[in-house]
């Protein structure tokens, strides 16, 4: 049996088009995700890394793209250790404008059973998407979901 799939919704004052930017940008490093660097066109078929101090931190591929209302990609997590271990899940962003606010809802899926990566995103995804809010409608990403530099 397998973990349940992780579920997280946001709303942000902002344009959908403008969620949809950040989440797919490939061009600068995100500030609002502990500084990665997207490699990826975002169409179905090509591969994605998030490069964080020059690792892959993240690797995946573009399963579906339906711009600016959903994303889904595979999802691994860079380097040796137990998260890398689990395997490829899944992660869906699905982006609403409601009353001129943009609901992000985050869905992740396909985790093993007792899972260390169910554990680490439970954390993760909350203060990621939080720091995601607080760029896109301050400019300023959040302090608390910055890690210490891998070593």
């Amino acid at each position: 049996m397998s973990d349940p799939a992780f579920i997280y919704t946001i709303y942000i004052r902002a344009p959908i088009d403008k969620v949809w930017a950040a989440i797919t940008d490939n061009k600068t490093h995100r500030s609002w995700w502990w500084g990665t660097h997207h490699d990826s066109d975002f169409k179905p078929g090509s591969k994605l890394t998030y490069l964080r101090n020059g690792e892959a931190d993240v690797e995946g591929e573009i399963l579906e793209a339906d711009p600016p209302n959903r994303l889904v990609h595979t999802f691994r997590v860079g380097g040796p250790g137990p998260q890398h271990d689990e395997g490829y899940t899944n992660v869906e962003y699905t982006l609403e404008l409601t009353d001129g606010v943009t609901k992000l809802t985050v869905t992740h899926t396909g985790f093993v059973a007792n899972s260390k990566l169910r554990v680490g995103i439970s954390n993760g995804w909350p203060a990621i998407l939080s720091s995601l809010k607080s760029v896109l409608e301050t400019g300023d990403p959040l302090a608390s979901t910055q890690p210490d530099e891998k070593k």
